[in-house]
């Protein structure tokens, strides 16, 4: 496979398999194009393994929600809890609150669910706050 050589050498230049069409038009469209074939389950299994070998990123959004995440963890390490107000970061403030509106509107994934779980991520703000405010009665 040509194109999967070459995504593999862009992955030792650039770290990761995002490509975008400024970087390379062809192998950003076969990119795009082996998401589509894996999603509609047509992708053959030797190919997908090693797709999956260099650490293919099968999902863009999933990336952009883990990179997301590690903000959020970083986040905590300097401030102690998953609190974010837009005077600190707007940006980390607003995934913070789309995330609170995607699981109580019931689609968040188990998987995103979890993994905000574990590092102590706060659903309720509003209900954090109250629980702060009678600690220090």
């Amino acid at each position: 496979d040509v194109m999967l050589s070459k995504l593999e050498r862009h992955k030792q230049v650039h770290g990761d398999c995002r490509v975008t069409k400024s970087q390379d038009k062809k192998l950003a469209k076969w990119v795009c194009d082996q998401r589509r074939t894996e999603k509609n389950g047509t992708m053959p299994a030797d190919r997908k393994r090693r797709l999956d070998a260099i650490e293919f990123i099968w999902g863009a959004k999933d990336k952009a929600w883990d990179v997301m995440l590690s903000k959020l963890e970083r986040h905590k390490q300097v401030h102690g809890d998953c609190r974010v107000t837009k005077s600190q970061d707007k940006k980390l403030a607003k995934w913070v609150c789309d995330q609170r509106r995607t699981e109580k509107n019931g689609t968040m994934p188990a998987d995103r669910k979890r993994r905000l779980d574990a590092i102590e991520f706060i659903w309720g703000a509003k209900d954090k706050a109250w629980d702060v405010m009678l600690s220090k009665l």
